[in-house]
């Protein structure tokens, strides 16, 4: 069952609620077949309280109806949507205008009472000629009676190809325990939102969907991942309409018909034979050789792939106002789209440590990545320029710390970069105090890798985190597809925009990503001179403002900065004339560098490439 879920503007498949006008106001609705009410694009709210009975049982034991006309303005999919502000069993359905009134049983194009979750209500999507009219019969299952609003909308064109949707996240349980550690499973609907059917052949075929799931949570101003599973092996596909897209079913279960469903529950995703090290998939081709595969073998404990958590990170009584997150996330070879594979919903743990945890998921499930979950982030999507790899998402957040000190933090999630990520570097001069370095990772418990956090370094000119490289003896632990990495310190500078360096860990045509960020970057190390010294002889006298005068329109000094004597950031006639006030004048004396040797703590848009006469 889904409830409404929304979708990322750049992924999204139905047209968002903004679009359409809202007829908020009740279009007259009619308890009459013969007399229905005219109704348009957008919403119209309507009861059933006091209508009686005009129409056929028809599918759903419909009763107490009300009925309206649509005439379609133009050709397309048309969606009839009951789901949102209705608070009763509702059910409805949809005639051509050509049938007798009342209709019969059978001459329904659409019928449904149970689309939306809770026993209702009604989704219908039916494709529509240009000035097409349908007569609704909208009423309650079974004569249950109440008021609702209809929401009539156009669904854009599916994809050409296959095109995974993820839908609702409605179950969380736990499933075993080993000692402080819990493995879970989470409810996945897989939706193919494509034009055509998506592959779901079972093993040892490759051609399957691969289903993840993974939490986290939000607290602190940090978003940081506390669990992640192993990769579900699909095998096979149902053919629902779990996503309101208007299922057209394949005949079998070996492929997923354009706009159908499949709902795995959470059992099933948490069943430890069917569960394969995540890195045996590539991300973006979806390839998998079920040759070399460990999937199988067991026995297992109670936590071994699946969705595994420690008590201490679910304890609401550990964390105060912290929010958590589950995400379910669907890749296959044959998706067309990998941004709306993935979702992301709010959950509440219910539980203490050393018990069964419950877990609450009535809210609303997103589409996309929970790096969108981070509020007050700044989010960069990051693909590799060679078009031969996937993308990773780094998010940004500074926090100023008022006292002088700002907390810069980092996230990178690998939604589906093959080569993985193994360095992040951040820029930072030397003239950056960093304090409070810090890194986290979950533990991902693969074969062939470690779960050690990357190690820490202030380089001259940056703040670099890194793994093993992949030439490495050891095992590493690179940022693989479906992980989240935290990264972050302290710094004596505010931020300003900064140009980050991810290096990409396994063998690729691009060794490093770069994206634009925030970074604490400092003051540049700069070149040592004496300000007012333009003839750099190592004294400030009237041969300075002299050679200064002549060399102003035909010289280019390869400092001029030492020529800014009064150091409003030009050079121009006041400097030489700033230095003779100060020689005979009584004036202001130059300011720093100077009457010694340094480097100049103010901005300016001049440069100093070399002084000769400072070391």
């Amino acid at each position: 069952m889904l409830r409404r879920f929304s979708l990322p503007a750049l992924s999204t498949v139905l047209l968002p609620l903004a679009l359409f006008p809202l007829n908020l106001c009740a279009q007259g609705s009619s308890d009459s077949c013969a007399a229905a009410s005219a109704i348009g694009i957008g919403v119209t709210s309507y009861s059933t309280t006091a209508a009686t009975t005009d129409g056929p049982l028809s599918c759903a034991l419909i009763g107490n109806d009300v009925w309206f006309l649509f005439t379609a303005p133009n050709t397309g999919s048309w969606k009839f949507d009951l789901c949102a502000s209705t608070n009763y069993d509702a059910a409805m359905a949809i005639y051509p205008d050509t049938a007798p009134c009342p209709p019969s049983d059978g001459d329904e194009i659409g019928c449904n009472d149970d689309a939306c979750g809770g026993g209702g209500p009604p989704v219908i999507v039916l494709g529509l000629l240009a000035g097409d009219t349908v007569r609704l019969q909208v009423g309650g299952w079974s004569s249950a009676v109440g008021t609702g609003e209809i929401f009539i909308s156009e669904v854009p064109p599916l994809p050409a190809d296959a095109d995974i949707l993820v839908g609702e996240i409605s179950t969380f349980t736990q499933f075993g325990r080993e000692g402080s550690e819990v493995g879970c499973g989470l409810l996945s609907v897989t939706c193919n939102a494509g034009a055509e059917p998506l592959d779901w052949f079972g093993n040892p075929d490759p051609r399957h969907p691969f289903i993840t799931s993974a939490t986290y949570r939000l607290e602190g101003d940090r978003l940081m991942q506390i669990g992640m599973s192993f990769a579900k092996h699909g095998f096979s596909a149902a053919q629902a309409d779990g996503c309101s897209l208007g299922c057209t079913p394949f005949p079998n279960g070996t492929r997923l018909g354009s706009g159908c469903s499949d709902t795995y529950g959470a059992g099933t995703n948490a069943n430890q034979s069917n569960l394969g090290p995540r890195s045996e998939v590539d991300p973006w081709t979806g390839d998998f050789d079920f040759a070399t595969s460990a999937l199988g073998g067991g026995p297992f404990d109670g936590v071994e792939r699946r969705l595994r958590m420690q008590d201490d990170d679910l304890d609401v009584s550990q964390h105060p106002g912290a929010e958590w997150i589950c995400e379910v996330y669907v890749l296959a070879h044959d998706d067309s789209e990998h941004t709306n594979s993935i979702a992301w919903q709010p959950f509440v743990p219910n539980g203490t440590p050393g018990g069964t945890w419950s877990f609450d998921t009535s809210a609303t499930t997103t589409v996309g990545a929970a790096i969108a979950a981070w509020p007050g982030a700044t989010i960069a999507e990051v693909m590799d320029p060679a078009l031969d790899d996937g993308r990773v998402y780094l998010a940004a957040k500074v926090i100023d710390l008022g006292n002088g000190t700002w907390r810069y933090e980092y996230a990178i999630q690998n939604l589906d970069l093959a080569g993985g990520i193994g360095t992040l570097s951040v820029p930072a001069t030397a003239s950056v105090t960093i304090t409070d370095i810090g890194f986290h990772a979950a533990n991902q418990f693969e074969p062939g890798f470690d779960d050690q956090p990357w190690s820490t370094e202030r380089t001259a000119d940056s703040v670099l985190w890194s793994t093993d490289p992949e030439a490495a003896a050891t095992p590493q632990n690179p940022l693989r597809w479906g992980a989240l990495y935290n990264f972050w310190f302290t710094a004596d500078f505010p931020p300003v925009p900064a140009d980050l360096t991810m290096g990409v860990h396994f063998v690729t045509t691009t060794p490093t990503l770069g994206a634009s960020s925030v970074g604490p970057e400092g003051t540049p190390p700069g070149v040592s001179f004496r300000r007012g010294d333009v003839n750099v002889d190592g004294l400030l006298d009237i041969a300075d403002p002299v050679f200064d005068l002549g060399c102003l329109f035909r010289c280019f000094p390869s400092c001029r900065d030492a020529h800014d004597s009064n150091d409003d950031g030009a050079w121009n006639i006041a400097d030489p004339v700033y230095t003779l006030n100060y020689l005979f004048q009584q004036g202001p004396q130059p300011s720093l560098p100077w009457p010694g040797c340094g480097i100049d703590e103010t901005l300016s848009m001049l440069d100093c490439q070399s002084y000769p006469g400072c070391p």
